[in-house]
């Protein structure tokens, strides 16, 4: 089934590669990270879900301030709403005094009007499976949580190309690509 959703790539060569783009970016970001070692806690904002997710997969959650009404964070009563996966409350955004707002692709409307509004905005590729890995990585660097990225990248990469998921039941069985 791995198969299917890679296309015409077989599963050995997609794993190889895909370890290969991991590895290279958190080789890239372990400077990066030492550097960020003194600095406090970047102020974050989530306009996706699975960017949500992202965070505290890394153990980030220190990092968010903000988050949109479809994201479901851990700790909702320190974390603001504002606006939803299509549009943002500006003036609720600046008194955040945010230093990055994450967003994915399919977003372009909000991610112009941010933009256009100087916002920091980081948008994550999320049309394939595959992407997490990277996302993993990068949320890693952007609130120095590096160990915990790599640690969750690997895992992430792991489950995809075994096609599980807890208990060993296919993730992908019931779906045909």
């Amino acid at each position: 089934m791995v198969e299917s959703l890679l296309g015409n790539f077989g599963t050995t060569a997609a794993l190889t590669v895909s370890l290969a783009c991991t590895s290279v970016c958190l080789a890239e970001n372990s400077q990066v990270a030492s550097e960020r070692k003194d600095m406090a806690a970047i102020r974050l904002d989530c306009f996706a879900p699975s960017c949500t997710e992202l965070i505290e997969s890394v153990n980030a959650q220190n990092c968010l301030v903000g988050v949109c009404k479809f994201c479901d964070p851990p700790n909702t009563s320190t974390i603001e709403r504002i606006g939803d996966f299509n549009s943002a409350n500006l003036e609720r955004l600046t008194r955040l005094k945010l230093d990055m707002v994450l967003a994915v692709t399919g977003q372009d409307s909000l991610i112009g009007s941010l933009k256009k509004s100087g916002f920091n905005v980081t948008v994550f590729q999320n049309s394939q499976l595959s992407d997490i890995s990277q996302n993993l990585v990068q949320v890693g660097k952007l609130t120095n949580h590096e160990q915990a990225a790599e640690r969750e990248a690997r895992r992430s990469l792991s489950a995809f190309f075994a096609g599980t998921i807890d208990g060993g039941k296919s993730r992908y069985s019931d779906y045909a690509v």
